[in-house]
């Protein structure tokens, strides 16, 4: 499931079905939500390329792209968290995780 934020962000390629709004703790009005039932047909909207790519973290890349095919293969969801220092360009990693064209 996902919120309305990432709804919004990948609609174009993420196939979704709306669902009934849920009651949170801690929030005053119920939260709409999404359940992902594939990944589009359409070309969507591609991602620009990062300026810079994810320098010096060659076992990392290959270990997120690994991550990255289980949940394609396995039709599954993992977690990733990758932590940073303010300013690093985690924004630019991003780019450096997708499957040579």
């Amino acid at each position: 499931m996902v919120d309305e934020a990432t709804w919004r962000l990948t609609r174009e390629v993420v196939e979704c079905v709306a669902l009934a709004p849920v009651q949170v703790k801690g929030k005053a009005d119920p939260v709409s939500l999404w359940q992902v039932v594939g990944v589009s047909s359409g070309s969507g909207t591609a991602v620009p390329r990062a300026a810079t790519p994810l320098v010096g973290r060659g076992d990392e890349l290959a270990r997120l792209r690994m991550t990255f095919n289980g949940v394609v293969r396995d039709r599954s969801t993992r977690l990733v968290t990758i932590v940073g220092e303010r300013g690093w360009g985690n924004p630019g990693w991003w780019p450096s995780c997708s499957p040579p064209r």
